[in-house]
């Protein structure tokens, strides 16, 4: 009988109306669960979000109701992709509750990460003239709809968190001109073989329920064959670990191995610990280090195939890529 209900609950929850399903969350919550409930829900405002966003972003910004995002479920001093997709399930929750999201992370500490460092305000084209007439602080730091691991360029999952991508993570002006700068110096991307390998703290600590990352040489076999049955005019090679740049640029040669300019972590990192807690001799640190590695998931996006390890990087040049990818090879070696 309770197995019925739940299923009776769970039908019911995927063709409920927003303003309905709101208003039930914490009933079908105790039915179901709180993670399950919230995921369906989510789910379902999201597909709805994908063919009326204009007119719902417009609607929410004329009620006037802001709410505040200033928590999130990762702490941080530099940018990664965790606190991204973290801060991007809030978004939508916010919206899903019917208020206009503005996020305000660290804005009171200049070193650490913040979301304009790099991004506009998740509804900033249509809220120039938007009058608030009330706001809350968002209380929640998680919620269950966030990208897991992706192997794929297809499925609802996909699509739905390549919309949330495109919709909700606009570069600002500084780090636009960043990254097509650099773009610039690379060239045109469009005929270049994207590869992200993951060394240093990801194969040191080995963080359980994340993907297990092939080893050097498996990357480089796989780079290999894509190259030999496909013609490149170069590989871009994004990377922490300047020993598998090196790798790389040994095996095709350094005048086909591309890279954006960034600092390499290997020669500082202590097994065991988190790359985080390198640091380089220079003024603002942690942003630059942030931007080094956001401009080189960008350009990763950017290029015409991949080869990659699965990380949240790989989520990021997956969900970011403005086309699918030709190629895409992403190992699958289960989890840690």
């Amino acid at each position: 009988m309770k197995k019925l209900i739940k299923d009776i609950t769970r039908r019911f929850l995927y063709v409920l109306p927003t303003q309905f399903s709101r208003q039930l969350l914490p009933l079908f919550s105790r039915i179901i669960g709180a993670d399950e409930a919230q995921k369906i829900a989510l789910t379902r405002f999201v597909s709805k979000l994908m063919l009326n966003y204009d007119k719902i972003a417009r609607r929410l910004v004329k009620r006037g109701k802001v709410m505040y995002i200033n928590k999130m479920q990762w702490s941080g001093s530099y940018f990664n992709i965790a606190i991204l997709n973290n801060l991007l399930s809030l978004v939508i929750y916010s919206l899903y509750l019917g208020y206009v999201p503005i996020i305000q992370i660290n804005e009171d500490a200049e070193c650490n990460f913040s979301w304009w460092w790099f991004f506009k305000q998740p509804l900033e084209q249509y809220t120039k003239d938007l009058k608030i007439r009330a706001s809350k602080t968002m209380k929640k730091v998680q919620v269950s709809y966030s990208p897991g691991w992706l192997f794929s360029q297809t499925g609802e999952w996909h699509d739905q968190w390549h919309f949330i991508y495109h919709t909700f993570v606009k570069l600002n002006d500084t780090t636009q001109k960043y990254v097509d700068s650099e773009n610039t110096a690379l060239g045109d991307l469009d005929n270049v073989l994207g590869v992200l390998v993951r060394g240093t703290d990801y194969t040191s600590t080995k963080p359980k329920g994340h993907p297990i990352q092939p080893e050097l040489n498996d990357v480089l076999m796989k780079a290999r064959e894509v190259l030999e049955n496909n013609q490149y005019r170069a590989i871009y090679v994004a990377t922490e670990d300047e020993t598998y740049f090196n790798a790389f640029a040994l095996e095709f040669g350094t005048e086909k191995v591309l890279s954006n300019e960034r600092v390499y972590y290997d020669k500082k990192y202590i097994p065991g610990t988190l790359i985080g807690s390198i640091h380089f001799d220079r003024e603002n640190d942690n942003y630059q280090k942030s931007l080094e590695y956001l401009s080189s998931m960008i350009l990763l996006s950017r290029c015409s195939s991949l080869v990659a390890g699965n990380c949240g990087g790989t989520c990021f040049a997956l969900l970011y890529a403005r086309e699918p990818f030709r190629i895409c090879n992403i190992f699958n070696k289960g989890l840690y």
